[in-house]
């Protein structure tokens, strides 16, 4: 699978849900699928990227030495998921990935504009979930 289609595959896997920050609150988007669906999918793309990081050779998605654009836009896309409803249990069977997560987060220029990334400990569900 190639990284655009990783990217189709991950976009489709988040937009069936969204948060709310001010209700503290995650909503489905069930016209698309279900949670649970959504979290399968979520963890198809997962796959694919803890596949890519831990049989590549470099520290980051593309380049050993230096974050690049690739890093910016996955790491983007995965800090709400990983923050709200990818907890510990979750995330197990991806090491890879959340060593090159922490690796990007605890990068001074992530914590500027992200600030500090406090994993989820407990999943945050949808209402009805």
């Amino acid at each position: 699978m190639g990284f655009a289609s990783f990217i189709q595959l991950l976009a489709h896997a988040l937009i069936s849900f969204y948060y709310i920050p001010e209700q503290n609150s995650l909503c489905v988007c069930t016209f698309f699928c279900s949670y649970e669906k959504a979290k399968v999918d979520f963890g198809t793309a997962l796959q694919v990227l803890e596949d890519h990081l831990s049989t590549s050779k470099t520290a980051y998605l593309v380049n050993d030495d230096q974050v690049t654009l690739a890093d910016i836009v996955v790491v983007s896309t995965l800090v709400y998921p990983f923050k709200l409803t990818c907890d510990q249990m979750y995330l197990k069977p991806y090491p890879a990935v959340q060593r090159w997560f922490k690796a990007c987060v605890d990068q001074p220029e992530f914590k500027e504009v992200l600030g500090v990334t406090t994993m989820c400990k407990k999943e945050l569900k949808p209402k009805g979930q």
